[in-house]
């Protein structure tokens, strides 16, 4: 799950308040080993499910929505690094199928994740074109955005029900080190 902000309040006039800690600092370092990038990923490669998970959290009622439409209705700002949501997958089940953010066909493939964070330098995201309905990259965030997608903005285009995802690895591969 991505990290949360922690506000430290004081009752002291000389202590300011951060809003970032140690810990957080310690989360985001963690998270950066295992990011793959960020990349466009199409809503029937989502899921909501979470792995382990007897029940996850429903989606917010249309009373609780009604902020998140307004806001989307008057810009989507997908890109925008504050919107952007996070979802965990396997970086061998991704690998082949990254495609160029400038490829219209989407058939120009992405090599590596070197190449990926190249784009994501120059603020391109690769295209995640997995074949069928996958439901492989597990949401962490962003269920309520997709929601106000699907339902309010653009019901009978599917075609627009994606969003900019952070991608972290979910593989297991990394080396582990016995002190």
């Amino acid at each position: 799950m991505a990290p949360k902000t922690t506000v430290v309040i004081s009752d002291s006039e000389d202590e300011k308040p951060t809003d970032y800690s140690e810990a957080d600092s310690a989360i985001e370092a963690e998270l950066n080993k295992h990011k793959l990038g960020s990349f466009r990923v199409h809503f029937k490669d989502m899921t909501f499910h979470w792995k382990g998970e007897k029940k996850n959290r429903a989606v917010a009622s249309p009373d609780k929505l009604r902020v998140l439409v307004k806001s989307m209705k008057t810009g989507l700002y997908r890109s925008d690094m504050r919107n952007r949501i996070s979802g965990i997958v396997a970086r061998k089940d991704i690998a082949s199928y990254m495609v160029r953010p400038d490829d219209p066909k989407k058939k120009d493939k992405v090599k590596d994740f070197k190449e990926v964070a190249k784009y994501n330098e120059e603020a391109k995201f690769p295209i995640i074109v997995l074949p069928g309905k996958q439901d492989l990259i597990e949401m962490q965030s962003g269920q309520h955005r997709m929601a106000v997608l699907k339902k309010v903005l653009f019901p009978e285009e599917d075609t627009e029900w994606w969003w900019i995802v952070t991608l972290y690895d979910d593989g297991m591969h990394f080396p582990l080190t016995i002190d």
